[in-house]
């Protein structure tokens, strides 16, 4: 897989939200945005990579695969 560098503006409140969920996941700040992208293109039944499309999903299984990632109910909600 290809990767690009990106610069992107954050609110200072998300950066620092951005910055806990990677902290408590023991992950990298970059890998949490990819987590959080892929997961919205996977709600709107996007391909990725290798992965077929996924069937579409409603706003409670999308809210359980954000959760799922680490149990935290902190996790993004739609």
């Amino acid at each position: 897989m290809q990767t690009i560098q990106v610069g992107i503006r954050f609110p200072v409140e998300m950066k620092k939200w951005l910055e806990q969920q990677a902290a408590l996941n023991r992950s990298s700040q970059n890998s949490e945005v990819v987590r959080a992208v892929r997961a919205m293109m996977k709600a709107a039944g996007v391909q990725f990579g290798d992965h077929a499309p996924a069937a579409p999903v409603t706003k409670e299984t999308l809210n359980q695969e954000a959760t799922s990632h680490d149990g935290d109910d902190s996790a993004i909600r739609v």
